[in-house]
């Protein structure tokens, strides 16, 4: 399979809406969404995020398969950044039959370098602790955890 990344473009918002409601299930608290999310909902966000990232406050990077016809989205990172702390708060998803593939590693290397060109000096992630997938591929990428107050969530962090 094929893998391109680059940056979230205003073509992207399909294949963002079939990303998140297909991943849905798997993350709802990750996603803060009430429940699973309307179209018109998905609009704003992907609104916000397209904003976010023309005004530097945030990098938006997606994993597009090119062994299909048009290019499919696979997978997306999302790296939204406080500027005078230097951080930057990581939420990542990759669609199911994508994943222990590389592809959020390679989604997460891309946002990290634009997000340390940005300023950001520190990644922070937080992380459902029932989402064992999710714990691993954050150790994995070097990612250390602190002490969580919150009992559903571990906070993950990384210097770069």
């Amino acid at each position: 399979m094929q893998i391109e990344i680059r940056q979230l473009a205003d073509q992207d918002f399909e294949g963002l809406c079939t990303l998140i409601t297909s991943t849905y299930s798997d993350t709802p608290i990750a996603m803060r969404f009430q429940s699973m999310p309307t179209k018109e909902e998905l609009l704003e966000l992907f609104k916000k995020k397209r904003e976010y990232v023309k005004e530097g406050k945030a990098v938006d990077v997606v994993a597009v398969k090119k062994d299909s016809r048009y290019g499919k989205i696979c997978g997306e990172c999302e790296i939204v950044i406080e500027k005078e702390a230097g951080v930057g708060a990581v939420g990542i998803i990759v669609e199911r039959q994508c994943r222990r593939k590389g592809i959020g590693s390679k989604l997460l290397k891309h946002a990290t370098v634009a997000a340390k060109s940005l300023g950001v000096s520190k990644l922070v992630a937080e992380v459902d602790k029932r989402n064992t997938q999710a714990l691993s591929f954050f150790e994995s990428n070097l990612f250390k955890p602190l002490q969580s107050k919150a009992e559903t969530t571990i906070i993950y962090t990384k210097n770069i």
